[in-house]
């Protein structure tokens, strides 16, 4: 009987040894941290605001319209300048959205993330969105609660499933405290981050989230700020009374779930576009977020000019959720509401990719619940139009509509849900919500191979992967292993000096290009062999082969593989799909062997945490 206990007590005790306990003790220090760097970013932005643009309410200033105009046009265009300057002479991580590095360094790096990072992408995105740039906190705050758990990862010298993990605890943290939401915190990096649902990773994350979310309770106790900090201590809370109508309802939940998808896709198309075409402007680095800032304050401009009310479109815009949930805009016509509300989900798509595209600092988070809300708002509109006896308010919509969007972009739909839920725990729209977003998820991934986030990871070679210590040929592609300068002969290379390259060389194949470099065919061993016994003076052109099998950097390395056992050769030529003559490297059994060795390396566990850094101290 006694047996039995005894064995559960060891499995018990291994599983919460001192090493396991010593590591959750630093995703508290990483919680805390995440916390204070959330309030931190908070009131760097509000005071960027009121730098800039006079905390919004430059308008109402009694200036002169055309220097209202010059102001709002060139405030966001001030900020992509200063934010330019800090990509180009500080750090490249100043720019873009956050979660996409995280993710990047976790695939690449063993969730090695700079230091500097922290400091970088907080005073970056403050002046992004506080000058007026259409992003969001939420995603640079991940970034900067995952530099915080790296750094102190690093500084510990913990191996790198251990750092991954205080990455993940980082992330949790800044979401936290962010949104208030340390529930959905905890999903938010298993969905996205960590990709592990385990015993051994989830306790540290809860933990963490738990003490960024006390940490931020506490420190606006102490300040005496409002408890409703997601929106902004002066901008009222979303917490409030959502109902489902009827049961007729649903029906409509479910057309809004398909729109939300659509509108999603357009969304992360519209942005990667944009940076595409940003990417291959011809002007310094420096200037392309202030170009990208520049168009944005036109489009504020013109709302303002049209609506004389707000640009609309500037920095985050979670007051105007707000403002249309309290009925702000109850005396509007149905006409203005509904052309109002689809210019604010088309301009705020367009003002996002330029603010992003350009290179400026921010998230994709915010402006998906934005561009969600008002779509849900003016569903809700028509909805309450055309059938007010079987709909609830427009508000129900605007809160679905904002679950739904990102659900649809980021394929994170628990998150999502439970997201909106913690906001404002209302439990009576949970099965709408949780009906839209996964159709909205479902139909996202029907439309688009990858979410707003991996699709920048697979322009690198990157996939992204269901678990962490997933098989790395599912994981990477061919053009992120691949030998890019390969050893090459020339068609009209002498046999006898292919001889000595083959010697000297530890492939049994060899591309052969021409003399203006397209690629012809392949030279191997096996061919030599056949023009030793001829003894006939031939050259590479002679004994090459045209019948081979190349792939494209973007193919899985799981077809790479097969294609290799399948023909028998030892690399395969990696081509251009627009030029397939165009040789872009090679791959071989070798260097995926290195990449699985790395991916192995980095993912396995490995115990006695705290003896380890007994040793460290003693070697200092």
């Amino acid at each position: 009987m006694l047996r039995p206990l005894k064995a559960r007590f060891d499995r018990v005790w291994g599983e919460f040894s001192p090493d396991y306990a010593f590591f959750n003790v630093l995703a508290v220090l990483t919680g805390i941290g995440a916390g204070l760097a959330a309030i931190g970013l908070n009131y760097l932005i509000i005071f960027m605001r009121w730098l800039f643009i006079a905390d919004g309410n430059v308008m109402d200033m009694g200036l002169p319209i055309y220097v209202v105009g010059a102001i709002v046009i060139l405030a966001p265009a001030i900020g992509g300048l200063l934010v330019g300057l800090i990509i180009k002479f500080i750090a490249k991580e100043a720019r873009g959205g956050g979660v996409q590095e995280v993710m990047e360094s976790m695939a690449v790096n063993g969730g090695r993330i700079r230091p500097r990072v922290v400091l970088v992408k907080t005073i970056s995105t403050a002046i992004t969105i506080g000058s007026g740039g259409a992003s969001g906190k939420e995603g640079p705050i991940v970034l900067i609660g995952s530099a915080l758990g790296s750094s102190l990862g690093q500084a510990l010298g913990l191996n790198p499933y251990q750092t991954k993990v205080l990455v993940a605890c980082g992330s949790a943290g800044g979401i936290s405290a962010i949104f208030n939401t340390p529930i959905a915190a905890v999903f938010f990096p298993i969905e996205l981050i960590l990709g592990e649902f385990k015993t051994r990773s989830f306790i540290p994350i809860v933990i963490a989230s738990v003490f960024a979310n006390i940490t931020r309770r506490v420190v606006l106790a102490m300040i005496g700020s409002d408890e409703k900090f997601v929106f902004g201590a002066d901008e009222g809370a979303i917490a409030r009374a959502f109902e489902l109508a009827s049961i007729w309802e649903f029906g409509l939940y479910i057309v809004l779930g398909v729109t939300a998808a659509i509108v999603a896709a357009i969304f992360i198309k519209t942005l990667y576009t944009t940076q595409e075409v940003f990417h291959k402007l011809k002007v310094p680095m420096l200037i392309k977020p202030a170009l990208g800032g520049l168009f944005v304050g036109l489009i504020g401009f013109m709302f303002l000019a049209f609506t004389g009310e707000s640009t609309y479109v500037f920095g985050i815009g979670y007051h105007h959720i707000i403002g249309f949930m309290d009925g702000d805009w109850a005396n509007h016509s149905f006409t203005y509401l509904i052309l109002l509300l689809g210019a604010l989900v088309i301009f705020k798509i367009f003002a996002t990719s330029l603010s992003l595209g350009s290179g400026a600092s921010g998230g994709v988070f915010a402006p998906s619940l934005y561009i969600g809300g008002m779509l849900g708002g003016a569903f809700g509109v028509v909805a309450n139009k055309f059938a007010p006896f079987a709909t609830a308010d427009p508000a129900s919509y605007v809160l679905v509509g904002m679950a739904a969007v990102f659900a649809g972009a980021s394929r994170a739909t628990i998150t999502a849900m439970l997201i909106m839920f913690e906001m404002t725990g209302s439990y009576d729209i949970i099965l709408p919500l949780m009906l839209a977003c996964v159709i909205s998820d479902g139909i996202g991934a029907f439309l688009l191979k990858d979410n707003i986030y991996t699709m920048q990871l697979r322009n690198k070679g990157l996939r992204q992967s269901e678990q962490m210590a997933a098989d790395v040929l599912e994981l990477h592609e061919v053009g992120y292993v691949m030998e890019k300068n390969p050893l090459t002969v020339h068609d009209s290379m002498a046999l006898n000096t292919f001889e000595g390259v083959i010697m000297g060389s530890r492939f049994n194949n060899f591309p052969v290009v021409s003399h203006d470099g397209r690629l012809l065919g392949i030279a191997s061993r096996s061919a030599l062999e056949e023009w030793r016994r001829s003894k006939r003076n031939h050259s590479v052109r002679n004994i090459m082969t045209t019948d081979f099998v190349a792939v494209y950097p973007t193919d899985p390395l799981k077809d790479a593989v097969g294609l290799m056992g399948q023909s028998g050769q030892s690399i395969l030529p990696v081509i251009d799909p627009q030029a397939e003559e165009r040789l872009l490297g090679v791959v071989s059994g070798k260097d995926v062997i290195e990449a699985y060795r790395k991916h192995m390396e980095e993912n396995v566990e490995q115990p006695g945490l705290v003896r380890s850094l007994m040793r460290l101290g003693k070697k200092k």
